[in-house]
């Protein structure tokens, strides 16, 4: 487990090294960074354990990233959520997503539109999985009970006319009973919960499981406060100005 004095030389060295990622703007705020540029599981900044607990099934790939260095196609990892995630007390999730190789049409009248998932722990982000084609949405979930009872909140619109290729911005928010999501700079759309969150040993990032259809993952952070409507549209101005660089 890093210390407070390692985990401000790591803040330091992001700030030199990859300011590329406007997220990193929030340094102070930061408890999880996971870039994948190094094509290790490792993550760049943990308060809590920066190696995973246990890794998934799937093969791993790594391809180019959002803003250099690299970003994650397949396979998925999992962390002790101690110190790095706690879904009861205010937070967010910031990732940029870029679909890999989704069809420009449905293949076949029963084609269900690609899904991905994110990030799973009680609190899951991702895109929903078998719904009909264009109408599938981007949506934040959270568990709020033992017996998997859950609220969804869905982002702006839907996710039909990404293209192959393009980086997408997600940030899921959280605080005591209530979620909330932002989809490329939007206001965010807040779900009241009926009561406190289910709290897990292990966060996944990545699908942990096989799709149809691969999405890229990158630059996943995590804060241990909820950011405003203004600090997520210029999160998301900040990096397509990284891109077109």
């Amino acid at each position: 487990m890093k210390s407070m004095f390692a985990f401000a030389l790591s803040c330091a060295a992001l700030s030199l090294f990859g300011a590329g990622n406007p997220a990193l703007q929030f340094a102070d705020s930061i408890t999880f960074h996971l870039s994948f540029d190094k094509k290790t599981p490792s993550a760049d900044m943990a308060l809590g354990e920066a190696d995973p607990a246990r890794k998934a099934d799937l093969p791993v790939e790594y391809v180019p990233g959002i803003f250099g260095g690299q970003a994650l196609k397949t396979g998925s990892f999992y962390f002790k959520t101690s110190k790095n995630f706690h879904p009861n007390k205010p937070g967010s999730l910031i990732v940029w997503v870029s679909p890999a190789d989704w069809p420009e049409k449905a293949p076949t009248p029963q084609t269900k539109e690609p899904g991905f998932s994110v990030f799973g722990c009680g609190l899951g982000l991702g895109k929903q999985f078998n719904q009909r084609w264009g109408c599938s949405t981007v949506n934040v979930t959270c568990q709020y009970s033992k017996s998997c009872k859950s609220i969804h909140a869905f982002g702006t619109g839907n996710a039909k006319q990404w293209k192959n290729g393009t980086w997408h911005l997600l940030v899921a928010v959280w605080e005591l009973k209530r979620i909330g999501i932002s989809v490329d700079g939007s206001p965010l759309k807040w779900e009241q919960l009926p009561e406190k969150s289910v709290e897990h040993g292990l966060m996944r990032v990545g699908p942990g499981f096989k799709t149809d259809y691969n999405t890229v993952i990158d630059e996943l952070t995590i804060l241990n406060r909820v950011l405003t409507d203004g600090e997520i549209t210029k999160l998301y101005q900040d990096g397509l100005k990284e891109i077109r660089k």
